[in-house]
């Protein structure tokens, strides 16, 4: 399987059988980037984060590892102008919600999401209060059942 950008490529295999690669992404237009996956433990699907449908504004992304079917946006609307996602964080037990770091809602300060993996019932995690605070660290439990989070104040 692989994932491709304008100017560089992810390669990832669910089997080493050497078979024929699929590509999991949309083809980019020259300068847009696939710049993160991660596999779900479905080991169904991958979530990637891409410039895929506007040049400079990163989204995540669920794509079946055997390539049936288009990539889904499961992020939402489009981030905030400035705004992006920033990481994948992890995934809940079952594989089925994706958790992930965003500047959605206010460019320069990161909240962190939950979301299917078809892109509903997408949920802040972080409190609406976190006003000038921004998430730097996030750990999903070994469970994968619990979000840690470090809010910290917002440089400037």
């Amino acid at each position: 399987m692989f994932l491709s950008s304008a100017e560089a490529i992810a390669q990832f295999s669910p089997i080493i059988d050497a078979s024929v690669p699929v590509k999991l992404n949309t083809n980019l237009a020259v300068g847009r980037y696939v710049i993160s996956f991660e596999l779900i433990p479905d080991n169904e699907h991958a979530v990637y984060i891409a410039d895929q449908n506007q040049d400079e504004v990163f989204e995540l992304f669920s794509a079946r590892l055997d390539g049936a079917g288009n990539p889904i946006r499961i992020n939402g609307r489009t981030p905030t102008a400035g705004g992006d996602v920033l990481s994948i964080a992890g995934f809940s037990q079952d594989g089925s919600k994706v958790v992930f770091v965003a500047d959605q809602d206010v460019d320069e300060r990161g909240d962190v999401y939950s979301v299917n993996l078809d892109g509903s019932a997408m949920t802040k995690l972080t409190p609406n209060a976190s006003g000038s605070r921004t998430v730097s660290q996030v750990e999903v439990s070994p469970a994968n059942d619990r979000v840690v989070y470090f809010l910290d104040p917002v440089a400037g």
